[in-house]
This record gives structure tokens, C-alpha cells and sequence, in this order.
């Protein structure tokens, strides 16, 4: 069963979908506008959004999974400026659906939930995104233990040898990216996280990170990859 797996056993991820869809084309040095490296992604983020609003598994509701990737998904909307009434329905979600992380199991968190959700709140404060309660005080208790966890990471450990944390990059600040890209996979990823591999790519434009993003992407039709051991 395992050596019939190759990569592992995969689902598509709407967090890591989003963070690709992020992406830049900056080859479009003629257009007038911006626009996606990755239009296929935003497509699927489009054409995915559950009946009430959110994104995330479907079959089986986790506060922190459906939180997670519905933040991600409306911050890609916002960022390129379409399907706003769906992007409408992700903010009531979330606006509705915060306060159950009070009461949520920890064991149910999602990986490097503490790092990369405060992440993508600055990114939806950044981008004017209304309507989400940035000070309430269960976000507030997210960033106090953000803080705490920064304090177990010493950033020369993080850039030496690889830790858990190459899997969310995207949630750190002040990085060594030059530094980092040594920590890479052989197949251009960091731990194979496609939103890990994507913010390194936005910061580094290193073609190993392209080749691992434009692989995944073409594997899941425009949906990035979450994969199982």
C-alpha cells in the first residue's frame, strides 16, 4: 500500500490553493493590469465555495480548518478583485463562526494554525477587508500564543537545520530567504507545503519553488495539495 502511494495520498487544499493563487505573473510586463501566475487556482477557489460560505472539508466541520481556508480564500478574491459577492459570503462565515474557536480542541488545530491565521488576518487588514473582528478577543489570545511559539523557534535554529516550521513559512517575518532556500526538499519544496514553497517563490523567484508550484498545480486542475502520511 505505501510504495503504491508515490507522494502520498492527496486532497486538494483550498489554504494552499489560495496562497498560490497569490502569486504574482510578472512575465505580463505588456499587460495593463496585474494577473495571476496561477489563474486556474483563483478558478477553483471560485467554483469551491461551500453552500454556507466557507471552504475547507466538507464531510467533516472543524472550526479551525474552515476558518483557516475561508480567510485564505477571501483574502485571494479581495486580492484580485472578483466574485466579491462570494468572497461577501466567506466574511459573514468567518464573522459568524470566530467565536467557536474559543471552545474548539486543540487536537483539531490545524497545522501551524497559530502562525499562518494571524498571517493572513494582517494580509485582510492590509487589503481593507471589512466586517472581521479583528479585536475580538479570541483572535487576541491567537496572537498572544503566536508570540510564545516565536520564543521556541531561535530564527538561527530555523535557518540552520530543518524544524516543523519550514511547513508555514508564510505564518514568519523577518526571514533569511537566502538562507532558507538550503533547507529545500530535492523537489524544490519546503516539507512539501505548496503554501510554504509559494511565499518562498514570492520572496526569492527560485525555480525550484516554481517547478514544485506549477507541478502541484497541474496535478489537482488548479487546486493546490494537502498531503497525508
Amino acid at each position: 500500500m505505501l510504495s503504491s502511494m508515490g507522494d502520498g495520498r492527496s486532497s486538494v487544499s483550498p489554504y494552499d490553493t489560495a496562497w498560490a493563487s497569490f502569486i504574482i505573473d510578472h512575465t505580463n510586463i505588456n499587460g495593463t493590469s496585474k494577473r495571476p501566475l496561477f489563474p486556474s487556482c483563483l478558478k477553483w477557489i471560485i467554483d469551491n465555495q461551500l453552500d454556507d460560505g466557507s471552504w475547507g472539508e466538507e464531510l467533516v466541520f472543524c472550526i479551525y480548518d474552515r476558518l483557516l481556508n475561508t480567510l485564505a480564500c477571501v483574502v485571494a478574491l479581495t486580492l484580485w478583485n472578483t466574485c466579491l459577492h462570494k468572497r461577501n459570503k466567506g466574511v459573514m462565515f468567518i464573522k459568524e463562526n470566530l467565536r467557536k474557536l474559543e471552545g474548539g480542541e486543540v487536537v483539531n488545530m490545524t497545522s501551524g494554525f497559530d502562525f499562518v491565521f494571524p498571517s493572513l488576518l494582517e494580509k485582510a487588514q492590509q487589503l481593507h477587508i471589512d466586517n472581521i473582528p479583528y479585536d475580538a478577543s479570541v483572535i487576541k489570545d491567537i496572537y498572544a500564543r503566536r508570540e510564545v511559539k516565536f520564543t521556541r523557534f531561535p530564527k538561527d535554529l530555523i535557518h540552520t537545520i530543518p524544524t516543523i516550521v519550514l511547513f508555514s513559512l508564510e505564518g514568519l517575518k523577518d526571514l533569511d530567504w537566502q538562507r532558507l532556500l538550503k533547507l529545500q526538499m530535492e523537489d524544490g519544496s519546503f516539507l512539501t507545503s505548496p503554501s510554504s514553497t509559494a511565499i518562498a517563490f514570492m520572496e526569492t523567484n527560485d525555480v525550484k519553488c516554481l517547478t514544485f508550484l506549477q507541478n502541484a498545480v497541474q496535478k489537482f486542475n488548479g487546486g493546490g495539495t494537502m498531503l497525508f502520511c
